[in-house]
């Protein structure tokens, strides 16, 4: 096997918290290639500031969905209406897709 593939089979998808603040959160997401995150909501609106382009595809429980293209760099801002219905997040690139997220209190 190859180092190349073995980075690839050995991503975890995860969050590591970063700052944890009354008026603010800052965490890393890391979203493994065809991965999703369990069922879950915001109450709060958030910007996301992807390290690599990718696309994740929002899974809201009643079925409806949308994507969500990322450009490596640039921030996308999500209102708080966007976090309120409990939903998966699933990367449906072919990469592992990590995204600095600010939650804003």
């Amino acid at each position: 096997m190859s180092v190349q593939a073995f980075a690839a089979d050995d991503c975890q998808t995860n969050r590591q918290q970063m700052i944890d603040k009354d008026d603010v959160q800052v965490w890393a997401t890391t979203l493994c290639n065809k991965s999703r995150l369990e069922f879950h909501t915001h109450q709060t609106a958030r910007v996301l500031i992807p390290e690599q382009d990718g696309m994740i595809k929002v899974l809201y429980k009643n079925g409806d969905s949308q994507i969500i293209k990322l450009a490596k760099g640039v921030p996308a801002y999500l209102p708080v209406s966007e976090g309120l219905m409990p939903h998966q997040d699933i990367n449906i690139g072919s990469e592992k897709l990590r995204v600095m997220v600010i939650s804003i209190r």
